[in-house]
């Protein structure tokens, strides 16, 4: 591949994946676009770094960031996260679109990319226990042309999605 050699591609544990992905975020510019299956809003000490990054997902698109998320919601079967519905809650009070997958896909891709520039893809949910305690890995690339291929293929899956509205019980 070309250029491969010139690029840093970096291994993230579980500690190293929140840190990277608030990194990246803090320093969007033009757009934020995530994939995930479960998504963990949480006020709790165990989960102020996901807390710092979802508020950080706020501000950006305050700022005028194209920030999108696409992930499943509870609505889509009993098999989704329940903590995928107060995240939706948080994303939509803060003009956030998410979109879901049709006929009952799951949103099972973890990437994120930042600005078509920085990405981190691998096996993080963005929930307490993938930041904290599971064995997680994903990897952080920081190409251009990795970049656009990942948001080409994010682009594709979110114009056949659904648009997502949070539903109190």
């Amino acid at each position: 591949m070309e250029g491969i050699n010139d690029m840093f591609i970096q291994a993230l544990d579980s500690a190293e994946f929140i840190n990277a992905a608030i990194d990246f975020v803090s320093g969007a510019e033009k757009s934020i676009f995530i994939s995930t299956f479960k998504a963990e809003i949480s006020s709790k000490v165990k989960g102020e770094k996901l807390m710092q990054f979802f508020q950080i997902l706020a501000a950006k698109k305050a700022e005028g960031v194209d920030v999108r998320m696409l992930f499943d919601t509870p609505e889509s079967g009993k098999h989704i996260p329940p903590s995928n519905a107060k995240a939706l809650k948080f994303l939509q009070k803060n003009n956030i679109k998410c979109k879901s997958l049709r006929n009952g896909r799951l949103c099972h891709a973890k990437m994120l990319i930042v600005d078509n520039t920085n990405s981190i893809v691998g096996s993080h949910n963005l929930s307490v226990m993938a930041c904290r305690y599971n064995f997680e890995l994903s990897v952080s690339i920081p190409d251009n042309k990795y970049c656009q291929n990942l948001t080409d293929i994010f682009e594709r899956v979110w114009e056949r999605g659904l648009y997502t509205t949070y539903k109190s019980k």
